[in-house]
């Protein structure tokens, strides 16, 4: 049983309920890397102005890790590079494996390198990566991709 507070007249109205409900686990998961991750409780900013910046980018950056993490386990086969840029999975493969690959790796094993460098183990019985483990390896894939970058112009 669903309660709510909108009317459902129709058959299609009761489904639409049902689905906007099933969103909200998505959208409890992108708030918890904003808070948890991102701290953005404890964002002490001057003004409303900055905050409002703040949160605009940290926002950013939270979809990412979150649609990321949605594609990697509804479609594991998927390269990489539909959702990285070039230089951030290229990044990423030098770190995690040392040379560059023939073929471009899936979003599944591009999801779980940036995982471990956010801390994940990926052992046996460690089960998927949770969203607070990415939020780290995506800061430690930003400053890998930056480092990449500059060494690419020599």
């Amino acid at each position: 049983m669903l309660l709510t507070n909108q009317p459902i007249e129709t058959f299609d109205d009761a489904c639409e309920r049902v689905y906007w409900y099933r969103l909200r686990w998505r959208i409890d998961m992108y708030l918890k890397v904003l808070k948890s991750g991102f701290r953005v409780e404890e964002c002490r900013l001057g003004t409303a102005d900055y905050i409002i910046r703040y949160l605009t980018a940290m926002s950013i950056v939270a979809w990412r890790i979150l649609t990321i993490t949605l594609i990697a386990r509804t479609n594991p086969t998927l390269p990489c590079s539909q959702c990285l840029s070039e230089d951030e999975w290229k990044a990423l493969v030098i770190k995690s494996t040392k040379s560059l690959p023939a073929t471009t790796p899936t979003i599944a094993e591009a999801l779980v390198w940036i995982a471990r460098l956010g801390g994940y183990r990926a052992r046996k019985n460690d089960g998927q990566p949770g969203n607070l483990v990415l939020w780290r390896g995506w800061t430690q894939l930003m400053d890998l991709t930056e480092g990449y970058r500059w060494a690419s112009q020599f």
